[in-house]
Parts: structure tokens; sequence; C-alpha cells
């Protein structure tokens, strides 16, 4: 059965918004290479983070929609997000058969005033080391 999902993403802030696009790229390439089903990339663009990370006070955003039927792509794209020196977080969530689109880009000026349909965050779970 394939699920569908989220992906947030935030990288380094200190890069140039070419750099944060060539990451949320190679992500997006982690995922066709796992056999996912890549949808669509909105970039959020930079931000504020709420707290600092890693000395960083700013990051670029972005969501990435994807599919999958297998839970190996979710634990290669966490293994490869987690090496990855340039982004400070991620989050995965599966999002329900049937909710809403996702909001366009979350507003240029900020986060769309409309709810956002509740998705759950999906565990990780990685292979014992060996």
């Amino acid at each position: 059965m394939e699920h569908h999902y989220e992906l947030i993403v935030i990288v380094d802030g200190n890069r140039d918004e070419t750099e944060s696009q060539q990451e949320f790229t190679r992500v997006g390439e982690t995922v066709t290479q796992y056999e996912g089903n890549l949808g669509e990339i909105q970039p959020w663009g930079k931000r504020k983070l709420a707290y600092e990370i890693r000395g960083r006070r700013e990051g670029y955003y972005a969501s990435l929609f994807f599919s999958s039927g297998g839970s190996r792509l979710l634990s290669e794209l966490d293994r490869s997000l987690k090496l990855n020196e340039n982004v400070l977080r991620h989050l995965v969530l599966r999002r329900e058969p049937g909710s809403a689109p996702p909001p366009p880009a979350l507003e240029s000026a900020g986060v769309s005033t409309e709810a956002a349909p509740i998705a759950e965050p999906v565990p990780v779970t990685s292979a014992p080391d060996a």
C-alpha cells in the first residue's frame, strides 16, 4: 500500500538561496532513488528560527510531498538528512488519503490563516548498528 508524506526541511540560513534550492533538489533525488514518487517541492524562503540551532538564527524552509510503499525510503531519508551538515532540522509527516491539498507555500507574507490538515508524525526506525 502506498502512503503519502510531507517532508519539512530547514537548511542552514548562512547558505545562499541557490545552494538551499540545490539541497532541496538532492533530497528529492533521494526520494526517487529509493523508489518514492516525488510530488511538489514548495520552498517557503528564508525565515527566522524560533530558537538558535547550531549557532544559526535563520534557515531556508521547504516542504516536499512524496509517496512511497516501503519503509526503506523513510529510514534512508532520515539517515541522509541527519548526516547532511547543511540540514538543521527535518520532519516527516504522513498525510491521510483524501486530505485537503497542501496550502500554497504558506503565503509569502506569513502562514496562511486557513487550517491545514492534521498529520501524524511518522516514527522512523533505523536498523541496529552492525
